[in-house]
């Protein structure tokens, strides 16, 4: 979670929240990617990203990843003390899905960018079950959230 506090002034604040596929195992030789995407979504609900390790000569067993992401953008007014909700600009591209909200922030006020993540793979649940059960396990955390 990221807050902020405008002290004095106003502020555009500008935030963008992502899934990156496009990694390098910090092993790897020659900063060769070991993952394939097999899927990518960025929409109204959520965003989620699925790679595959690539076949390898090694007998090294392939798996599937799927990472999915829900976020929560918010300015709490100082004079009325109302959080308001925000909506970002879904966004997804080749091993990439994102969010990026765009808001104006005046003096007192504060903002709040929270990312919430679920991880599934292949070794626990049939890929075609991933985002289904990442799903769930974000709705299952709902119970666990404490706002003091």
């Amino acid at each position: 979670r990221l807050t902020m506090e405008v002290l004095s002034g106003a502020a555009n604040v500008s935030v963008t929240s992502y899934l990156d596929g496009n990694v390098t195992n910090e092993d790897s030789n020659y900063e060769e990617q070991f993952w394939l995407e097999k899927a990518v979504k960025a929409d109204a609900d959520d965003s989620y990203l699925t790679m595959e390790t690539k076949e390898n000569p090694f007998g090294t067993p392939r798996f599937s990843v799927t990472t999915l992401m829900k976020n929560y953008f918010s300015v709490v007014d100082k004079d009325s003390k109302e959080n308001i909700s925000l909506t970002g600009e879904k966004s997804q591209s080749m091993k990439y899905a994102g969010e990026t909200v765009q808001v104006q922030v005046k003096s007192g006020d504060i903002f709040s960018a929270e990312k919430r993540v679920a991880v599934i793979n292949t070794r626990n649940v049939p890929e075609e079950r991933h985002v289904d059960e990442a799903r769930k396990v974000l709705a299952d955390l709902e119970k666990y959230i404490f706002y003091g």
